[in-house]
């Protein structure tokens, strides 16, 4: 039986969280490391070689970082909590925009699955990850009226003008979407590693977990409930 939510080659890979895909930040760390973890590295170099004439830019210590320090820098980087949290936070600003895209009035998402879990189950539920919140504006541009939280030139095309100070501020209530709400009502409760799609306006999730080591799929459409 064909399978109508697994993603196509007309469908985008717009984000992607897979944990074990760290091969970026370990070369970032052995290349860019601080100062002074090099500078620490360097002399142990020094130490282990026969050799006074090594530099701190030469290529042989370069490798010798890659050799021997890599695997004290993957386990830096599962021990860096704060690298995860942003890893984390850098998916769900981006699936916010996503969500936002392609859902502005705040529909409920109609989300149909296939191939969940050990049993593969198919089925379908209503998610509603939209919100209200209130922010405030401090400034507006005199000539377009437009409000912005910055001092200094507005930034609309072709228009340059000085925005001035409101007093009191600007308040106004904007639609929002949830996307740690979103992923939550969504995927299994354990470790996932998963892709999502877009292909207006529906966008699709590719989620891999221990018990559905070959991908369960999800289609999600903004669509009120019937």
């Amino acid at each position: 039986m064909k399978n109508l939510i697994a993603p196509t080659p007309n469908d985008l890979l717009v984000l992607e969280w897979n944990s074990s895909e760290i091969e970026g930040e370990i070369e970032y760390r052995l290349t860019d490391s601080c100062y002074f973890l090099r500078e620490e590295w360097f002399q142990e170099y020094r130490s282990l070689s026969s050799r006074s004439d090594i530099s701190f830019e030469s290529d042989e210590f370069q490798r010798w970082i890659h050799e021997t320090k890599r695997e004290q820098v993957i386990q830096g980087i599962w021990q860096d909590f704060d690298y995860w949290d942003r890893e984390w936070e850098n998916v769900l600003g981006c699936l916010q925009e996503t969500l936002e895209k392609h859902n502005p009035d705040g529909h409920p998402w109609r989300i149909d699955g296939e191939n969940l879990g050990w049993m593969h189950r198919s089925g379908y539920k209503y998610v509603d990850c939209s919100h209200q919140k209130q922010i405030s504006f401090f400034y507006q541009c005199p000539h377009c009226h437009k409000y912005q939280n910055y001092k200094g030139r507005c930034q609309i095309s072709d228009c340059d003008a000085e925005a001035k100070r409101l007093s009191p501020p600007h308040k106004k209530t904007i639609l929002y979407q949830d996307a740690r709400e979103f992923l939550w009502e969504i995927l299994p409760d354990t470790d996932c590693q998963f892709r999502i799609y877009e292909n207006q306006p529906c966008l699709k999730i590719v989620n891999y977990h221990h018990d559905a080591p070959t991908g369960e799929f999800y289609s999600c459409v903004p669509k009120p409930e019937e």
